[in-house]
């Protein structure tokens, strides 16, 4: 066979981190099952952008075409620890009830970032692609899409709890988020860091 390949996209979302594989049991899904700890945040002696903490992640695209006329799409999950970071002054001085606080709500933005690589997973699965169309033009729609609708999600949460600084707002956005994660789980016993689908050309 002869492939080429073409990397799409490299989508900067500001998120989350590269971690283990999440294997769900019968229970459901809670944030104390959500392996995210101030470990994977490089400490900073100054805000950036204002903000106490964030949490940096890369999702990968790329696409490869047989003659024969199969397409794989690719889409990984990756950490940029450097660009994952938390004040420093916040750790070493804050109370262990406020660091809490703060990790959940990021742990609030690691949901969200799974919820969209099961967006594109659910779409991968059902997606036709025509040979009369470029592979770009009919994938990046797709991928611009999804990236869209969880951005959205992101400032939402954000905004409503302010950094989970209101924290009324921010116990209804995890249970919000929770629940938008349960039930994008089911049937699935990990959470879907790496995707490959074959797609045959129609």
């Amino acid at each position: 066979m002869c492939y080429f390949k073409s990397v799409l996209f490299a989508f900067l979302l500001g998120i989350t981190s590269w971690l283990p594989l999440y294997a769900q049991s019968t229970d459901s899904i809670s944030f104390e099952d959500i392996p995210l700890t101030w470990a994977d945040f490089t400490p900073s002696n100054a805000k950036i952008d204002g903000k106490t903490a964030a949490l940096a992640m890369h999702t990968l695209m790329t696409i490869e075409q047989s003659e024969e006329g199969w397409v794989w799409v690719r889409a990984t999950m990756q950490q940029v620890k450097a660009n994952s970071y938390v004040y420093k002054p916040f750790l070493d001085t804050a109370s262990d009830v406020r660091k809490q606080a703060l990790l959940r709500h990021e742990k609030g933005h690691f949901i969200i970032a799974v919820l969209k690589q099961i967006w594109l997973e659910d779409t991968l699965n059902t997606i036709q692609l025509k040979k009369s169309l470029g592979l770009e033009q009919q994938l990046k729609p797709v991928f611009v899409a999804i990236e869209s609708k969880g951005s959205k999600l992101q400032q939402q949460y954000d905004k409503d709890t302010y950094h989970s600084t209101i924290a009324d707002e921010q116990q209804k956005w995890e249970q919000r988020l929770l629940k938008m994660l349960n039930e994008a789980m089911q049937g699935r016993n990990s959470f879907p860091f790496e995707i490959e689908r074959r797609i045959r050309l129609r």
